[in-house]
């Protein structure tokens, strides 16, 4: 079984994912061409590591970037090598190539690598140690292993391509630690009290629980065959996990203390998104081919009604005062707008046809819309339903979401396999972080209700 990429689960391997921290000032002049990396083992042997990033060179906005990631046998391993293909350095002239070493040079840093675990290595280049005054250059890389980020400051990024879920740190702005799962994670949500995380692993038919301060799998919960779960959500103040199951019309509602799911409400065509209302009264399922919405009333765990929507429902948001449902689709150009509690229909706004995804800012009431064609987001006005503003992004946002101590909007940038952070106050872009492939999910500790 495949991920969505085709990138099988890690299994009786091991892997290791290296990010290159960013350049110092003193090296805006220099650029180099990586031919390759490799994992070197205590007996010596080299495993060859897939390139992320080929050219390396300093930019402006310049952020740590993923150098490389592979699969390796389980055991220790000494460090790593780069062979480099060519250097250059800028100069009034123009670029002056510079002489590269016929051999690798190493980068030293014992670490082992556990059968089925993942190991993060942070690069940083040495800019003195690397660039003679001969025009001969030899890349030194000083290795280390990132702190742990603490639960309390853990951003979760579902990587559906590549069968892992990346651990950010949202104060560092920077990939610490990666969690591989089953085939194609689709979702995560933080249990911020109990300090867990839940990821929905679509083709496993399985809940993984995930311990945040270790990174450790606490439980599997295995649901149906032929579910696919596609979304999950923790209510407020509720003491069940609510699940989405594509592959059966259906959701599941999985008891938190026992980890065991203990309700089973049917739904419309492929459920595919999720949505509880900030009281956790009510859970709005997303039927992406039944072109409708099921309203699951949570506390008696049935369905409660069904209301048509616009061609494949994607994405839904509820305004800070609960009285306003706002909805996007794949298969129509307008941003749907339902009044609560009786979901009769309250306005349509043109958006262009190909959203991807809203977000209603609980602070302002700001409503944010993004496309998988722009690499920006529309802000519109809640009363008005006009458009505002823009915020400019590096690519198109598939899932949004705010860091609410930051006052920071968190993007899910597919093409790009990154993930943006954009000042709510400023709209400037402030980080963006390279993630796995197919990115599908986003979840904060912290994040604004």
């Amino acid at each position: 079984m495949r991920g969505a990429a085709g990138v099988r689960p890690l299994a009786d391997e091991a892997e290791v994912f290296v990010y290159l921290r960013p350049l110092p000032p003193e090296a805006e002049r220099l650029s180099f061409e990586i031919a390759s990396l490799v994992a070197v083992s205590a007996d010596g042997t080299e495993v060859p590591l897939q390139l992320r990033t080929r050219v390396v060179a300093r930019a402006r906005g310049e952020r740590e970037r993923l150098l490389a990631w592979g699969r390796l046998p389980p055991g220790r391993y000494t460090g790593l090598a780069v062979h480099v293909a060519k250097a250059t350095l800028a100069g009034d002239e123009g670029p002056a190539n510079l002489i590269v070493p016929a051999a690798p040079a190493e980068a030293t840093l014992p670490f082992t690598a556990g059968r089925g675990t993942a190991t993060v290595l942070s690069a940083s280049f040495r800019y003195p140690a690397s660039v003679e005054q001969t025009f001969q250059f030899e890349p030194s890389l000083f290795l280390a292993l990132p702190e742990r980020t603490i639960p309390d400051n853990v951003a979760l990024c579902a990587n559906a391509g590549q069968a892992n879920v990346s651990l950010l740190d949202r104060r560092a702005r920077r990939v610490t630690a990666v969690l591989p799962t089953g085939a194609s994670p689709r979702a995560v949500a933080i249990d911020a009290a109990a300090r867990r995380a839940y990821v929905a692993v679509a083709e496993d038919d399985e809940v993984k629980v995930v311990d945040l301060a270790s990174g450790a799998t606490l439980a599997r919960v295995h649901l149906a065959p032929g579910d696919r779960p596609w979304d999950l959500t923790l209510p407020a103040g509720g003491r069940a996990l609510v699940v989405a199951n594509s592959g059966s019309n259906t959701v599941s509602f999985v008891d938190l203390a026992t980890l065991t799911e203990v309700q089973r409400v049917p739904t419309g065509d492929a459920p595919s998104a999720l949505l509880a209302d900030r009281a956790g009264r009510r859970a709005y399922v997303l039927d992406r081919r039944g072109n409708a919405i099921t309203v699951v009333d949570l506390a008696n765990r049935a369905a409660a009604a069904t209301v048509a929507t616009d061609p494949e429902p994607l994405r839904a948001a509820v305004d800070a005062a609960g009285r306003r449902l706002y909805v996007v689709h794949a298969g129509s150009a307008y941003l749907t707008v339902l009044s609560l509690p009786d979901l009769a229909p309250a306005g349509r706004v043109f958006v262009g046809l190909g959203a991807t995804t809203v977000l209603v800012d609980s602070r302002t009431d700001l409503i944010y819309v993004g496309r998988g064609d722009a690499p920006r987001l529309d802000v519109y006005d809640p009363s008005s339903l006009a458009p505002l503003t823009s915020v400019d992004l590096p690519a198109p946002a598939s899932l949004l979401a705010i860091d609410d101590a930051e006052n920071t909007l968190w993007a899910v940038l597919p093409d790009a396999r990154t993930v943006a952070v954009v000042d709510l106050t400023s709209r400037e872009l402030l980080a963006t972080v390279d993630v796995g492939d197919a990115p599908a999910a986003l979840a904060l500790t912290g994040a604004r209700p």
